[in-house]
């Protein structure tokens, strides 16, 4: 198992907007079960929220790719960062 936190600098995402993150590992050094989340930056005044609308895996000539899609539903900015499980 491993787990990757923090990963990536602190991302700012605005208010009712939605990013797409891609985690690639190289041909072969995935575990093929890749879980990605978001880790809120903890000094969070008040009430925020993240939702991951989709994961994804896409594979091509050069490797896997996984991919998730997060919303920001709530009414201000949210500073973010991704924590990356691959659990097997």
């Amino acid at each position: 198992m491993a787990l990757f936190t923090s990963v990536g600098g602190f991302f700012i995402q605005q208010p009712g907007t939605q990013v797409t993150w891609s985690t690639t590992f190289g041909s072969g050094l995935d575990r093929q079960v890749v879980i990605q989340a978001p880790n809120i930056s903890d000094d969070i005044l008040g009430v925020v929220q993240l939702v991951v609308v989709d994961q994804t895996v896409v594979a091509s000539n050069s490797g896997l790719s996984y991919n998730v899609t997060i919303k920001n539903p709530s009414t201000r900015s949210v500073r973010y960062n991704l924590n990356i499980l691959d659990p097997l």
